[in-house]
């Protein structure tokens, strides 16, 4: 689960430096790789965290809307 934690880290700073799609896109490919039992807890409040981070405007990207629904579906 380390390995999951540290990407969708290094996603949030991704978003934080204007990358939104690249961060939500490689926050999703986190999650849907994990067995469910592992998306919750911790790594579902950091996959939170960087959907939280996208600025409302970008909200209808694609791959943010994917980042949101699995966050709001677990």
């Amino acid at each position: 689960m380390a390995p999951a934690l540290l990407r969708i880290d290094r996603a949030l700073c991704l978003s934080k430096d204007g990358e939104i799609e690249g961060a939500c896109r490689e926050t999703a490919d986190v999650l849907h790789a994990l067995p469910a039992e592992y998306r919750k807890g911790l790594t579902l409040t950091r996959a939170g965290e960087v959907y939280r981070s996208v600025p409302p405007q970008h909200r209808t990207v694609a791959s943010v809307r994917e980042l949101g629904d699995i966050v709001r579906a677990a």
